[in-house]
C-alpha cells in the first residue's frame, strides 16, 4: 500500500509539474486575435498558431506560428545546422532536420525555422553578358567568381566552430556589420555584431597581414581565409586574378577565439598558373587575395611557417560572450535590442522569420505570413505590435520573403515534420542555406545568468535627458562606427571603429521613442534642439551633425534628414534643427538617428549629449537651448573642487589638502560644503571619500 501511493504521488507530482512547465511556456495572446491553438510538441515546448481577421486595426489579416521554450530545461539545444555540413549546399528546411537526425546520434530535431540571410556571387553566365534567371540569387554586384556560390552573410557558428565570418565591406552590397543570434557555452543567447580579426604571421621572414575574413566571397581588395567547410565541396571558383595559398597543418584546427595555430606553405597559386587550390582536408586552409592585396600575400613563400591567430569581439560590448558562442545564426534587421524598440521595420508585407528572447530570458522563433498568402505579411507598425504582445527583449529577423519556414514535428517519435508556414513560393519551400533547429538530447550543464536590465521609464518625448545609465540603454537603440556610454550626466558618443574607407565613415546612434510614455506629434513639434559638449581634446575645432527623422515606426530614410553643425569649445552648446519641410515628418515620433559627426574626425572624437528637446517654433527652439546651455554652464557639480568636471579621487585629495591649510588646492570654491552643512571641514572630506568608493 505504501508503495501504490509513493508511486501515485510521483505522478501526480510529475503531471503537475508538465501542467506547470506548459503554463509558462504559454504563447501570450495577440491583439485581436480571431484563432490561437497551442500544442505542447515536445515536454516545455510550445508551439502557438495565431490568426488574426481583416478587421483588425494593426495586424489585419495575419497567420503567425510561434515556438516558446525555456534553455533552463536541461535537454534541450539550440543548433546552427548547414545540410551535408557544408556552406555551399542549399536544401529545404524539411531536409535539414531528417538531415540534422540522421548526423547527431544523440541529438533529436523537435522544431526549425530558416536560418540566416545568404549571398549568391554571380557564376559565369553573368560575367559572359548573362543576368541570373533567379532574381533572389542576384545579392552581389560584382563579378568576383567563375561560378555560382553560396555564402551566408552574417557570423555563423557550428559547434564552437566559425564557419563564417560576417560580410566584410569588399562586399558588394554593403549595408554595414552583420547581426547574429548566439548560444553560448552555458546555453545564454546574446544578440549583437561579433567581429572577427585575424592575424596571419610569417615566422621565417617576421611579417604579418591581417586577414579580412573566414568563408567570404572573394572580393576585390580582400584577404580571405578559406577553411575545409567551404573548399571541401567547392574549388576553383575564385576569378584567375587571385593569388592563392595552400596551408597546412600538422593536425586539425578550429576556426574559433583564441585559435593560435602555425602551418606551413605548401603550394603557391598565381594569376599566371593554370592549377587552382583542390578540394582541401581538415588539416589545410587556402588564404586567397585579389587587387590591392596580393602584394602582402606575396611576402610568403613555399616552405615559410605561417601562424595564424583569431580574436573574437563584438560592437555591442558583449565580446566576453561572443567569445564563448557554441551555435550562432546572422540576421538583419533589429526590432527591437535591450528592451528597447528600435523603430525598425519592413514594409510591403514582407513574409517574416524572427528570433529573439523575452523578459524571462525564454526564447522564441517566429513565423508570420506574407504576400497574401495566408497572410498580409508584416509592416514597422505590426512587427512593434508582435514584440509587445509576446513580450520580447531582444529579436531581430532572420532570412525571410520566400525563404521564411517553420517545421515542427508532427510524430510521436519524431521522425516527420510538417511545414507550418505558407510559402510564398509556386513551387514549395524554398532552399536555404542553413537552418536554426531546436532539439533535444542527453541532460547538460545548467544555464549560466541571463543579464535583463529592463528600460528605464520615461515621461516627456519633448526633453530627453539622460540622468542615470539606464537612460542611455533605454533610448539608444543601436550604434554605427560609435560607442555609447553615460558620463558626467549626459549621453557620451565616441567615435569608435572608424572607417576611414571613402563612403563607408558613418558613426550614428539611433534613438528610439517607441517606450516613451507621453508620445509627441511631428505635427505639432517642427524643430529639434540637441544641447551637447565637445571637449577641448578632440581632433576638430567643428563637425557636421545630421539627424534623421522617423515618425510612425519608419527607420532612417534617404530625404527625411536635416543638417547643422556643431562646434569645439569645452562648454554646452546648442544646434537647432528645422524638420518642417521633411515629407514624412508627420504623425508620432518613433525614433531620430544622430550622425553626430560627418566629413573629418578621427578615432576617439566624442560629444556630451545633455537634452534633445522638441519645439513648435524656432524662437522656442533657441530660446530653451540657450536657457538650457547657460544652466549647465553656470552649474556648480558638488565635489568636483578642481573643476575637470569629474568627481573622484583627485577631488578628495584636493579637499583635504584645502581643509589642511592649502587654500590653492582647490578651484571651485562654491563645491567646497558637499554634506551641505553650512562648514567646510573633515567631514565633508570623509562625505566625499564615501561617495567617490560607491
Amino acid at each position: 500500500m505504501k508503495k501504490t501511493r509513493i508511486t501515485a504521488l510521483i505522478l501526480i507530482f510529475a503531471v503537475l509539474f508538465t501542467i506547470a512547465a506548459a503554463a509558462a511556456n504559454a504563447v501570450p495572446s495577440v491583439k485581436g486575435e480571431s484563432s490561437h491553438t497551442e500544442k505542447e510538441i515536445y515536454p516545455g515546448v510550445t508551439h502557438a498558431e495565431i490568426y488574426t481577421p481583416s478587421t483588425e486595426s494593426t495586424y489585419k489579416n495575419q497567420h503567425i506560428n510561434v515556438l516558446k521554450f525555456d534553455l533552463k530545461q536541461r535537454d534541450l539545444y539550440l543548433d546552427t545546422f548547414y545540410y551535408n555540413n557544408s556552406a555551399t549546399k542549399l536544401a529545404t528546411v524539411q531536409n535539414d532536420v531528417k538531415q540534422y537526425n540522421s548526423t547527431h546520434a544523440d541529438k533529436t530535431a523537435i522544431a526549425a525555422v530558416n536560418g540566416d540571410m545568404w549571398m549568391v556571387a554571380y557564376s559565369q553566365a553573368r560575367i559572359e553578358g548573362k543576368e541570373h534567371t533567379n532574381a533572389a540569387m542576384q545579392g552581389y554586384t560584382d563579378d568576383v567568381v567563375k561560378k555560382e556560390m553560396t555564402v551566408s552573410r552574417s557570423y555563423n557558428v557550428v559547434d564552437g566552430e566559425i564557419y563564417t565570418s560576417g560580410t566584410i565591406k569588399q562586399e558588394t552590397p554593403y549595408a554595414g556589420p552583420s547581426w547574429s543570434f548566439g548560444i553560448t557555452d552555458d546555453f545564454v543567447p546574446v544578440l549583437g555584431q561579433p567581429t572577427v580579426d585575424i592575424t596571419a604571421t610569417d615566422k621565417t621572414n617576421n611579417k604579418s597581414v591581417k586577414i579580412d575574413g573566414i568563408n567570404r566571397l572573394p572580393a576585390n581588395n580582400a584577404i580571405i581565409m578559406y577553411t575545409d567547410r567551404l573548399m571541401g565541396s567547392l574549388t576553383g571558383f575564385a576569378l584567375d586574378s587571385s593569388y592563392e595559398i595552400l596551408l597546412e597543418f600538422d593536425e586539425d584546427y578550429t576556426p574559433a577565439h583564441g585559435m593560435n595555430v602555425t602551418g606551413t606553405v605548401k603550394a603557391i597559386y598565381g594569376p599566371d598558373d593554370t592549377a587552382n587550390p583542390g578540394k582541401i582536408n581538415e588539416k589545410q586552409m587556402v588564404l586567397t587575395s585579389r587587387g590591392t592585396t596580393v602584394s602582402k600575400l606575396k611576402q610568403f613563400a613555399i616552405g615559410d611557417k605561417i601562424n595564424i591567430t583569431v580574436s573574437v569581439g563584438d560592437i555591442q560590448g558583449n565580446a566576453e560572450k561572443w567569445q564563448r558562442v557554441q551555435s550562432s545564426i546572422g540576421g538583419n534587421i533589429v526590432y527591437i535590442k535591450n528592451g528597447v524598440l528600435t523603430g525598425n521595420g519592413i514594409e510591403g508585407g514582407y513574409p517574416t522569420t524572427m528570433l529573439g528572447y523575452d523578459r524571462d530570458g525564454k526564447i522564441l522563433m517566429i513565423t508570420m505570413d506574407g504576400r497574401n498568402k495566408g497572410g498580409v505579411g508584416a509592416s514597422a507598425a505590426r512587427y512593434t505590435q508582435l514584440i509587445q504582445d509576446l513580450g520580447l527583449y531582444e529579436a531581430f529577423i532572420l532570412d525571410g520573403g520566400g525563404s521564411m519556414t517553420m517545421v515542427v514535428a508532427d510524430s510521436a517519435d519524431y521522425t516527420s515534420y510538417k511545414m507550418v508556414s505558407t510559402p510564398t513560393d509556386t513551387s514549395g519551400a524554398r532552399t536555404v542555406n542553413n537552418a536554426f533547429v531546436l532539439a533535444y538530447g542527453p541532460q547538460r550543464a545548467t544555464q549560466g545568468k541571463i543579464e535583463i536590465e529592463l528600460p528605464a521609464e520615461i515621461d516627456d518625448a519633448t526633453n530627453i535627458q539622460f540622468p542615470t545609465k539606464s537612460y542611455v540603454s533605454s533610448l539608444v537603440s543601436t550604434t554605427n562606427q560609435a560607442a555609447a556610454s553615460w558620463e558626467k550626466g549626459c549621453l557620451k558618443l565616441t567615435v569608435k571603429d572608424f572607417d576611414t574607407t571613402p563612403g563607408m565613415a558613418d558613426p550614428y546612434a539611433a534613438f528610439s521613442y517607441q517606450g516613451v510614455k507621453n508620445k509627441a506629434s511631428a505635427n505639432t513639434y517642427k524643430y529639434i534642439t540637441y544641447v551637447y559638449m565637445i571637449p577641448e581634446t578632440n581632433s576638430r575645432a567643428s563637425y557636421g551633425s545630421e539627424i534623421f527623422c522617423q515618425c510612425e515606426g519608419r527607420g532612417a530614410e534617404g530625404g527625411q534628414s536635416v543638417t547643422g553643425s556643431v562646434r569645439r569649445t569645452g562648454k554646452y552648446e546648442y544646434v537647432t534643427f528645422n524638420a518642417s519641410s521633411l515629407s514624412k515628418w508627420k504623425g508620432s515620433i518613433t525614433g531620430l538617428r544622430l550622425d553626430f559627426f560627418y566629413g573629418s574626425m578621427a578615432e576617439g572624437d566624442c560629444i556630451y549629449i545633455h537634452n534633445i528637446l522638441l519645439s513648435e517654433t524656432k524662437d522656442e527652439a533657441n530660446r530653451k537651448g540657450a536657457e538650457t546651455a547657460e544652466a549647465l554652464n553656470t552649474a556648480v557639480t558638488p565635489g568636483d573642487v578642481n573643476g575637470d568636471g569629474y568627481v573622484n579621487n583627485k577631488d578628495v585629495v584636493a579637499l583635504f589638502k584645502y581643509v589642511s591649510g592649502d587654500a590653492e588646492a582647490v578651484t571651485v570654491t562654491d563645491a567646497l560644503d558637499f554634506n551641505n552643512d553650512g562648514a567646510v571641514n573633515n567631514k565633508d572630506v570623509t562625505a566625499l571619500f564615501k561617495a567617490v568608493s560607491t
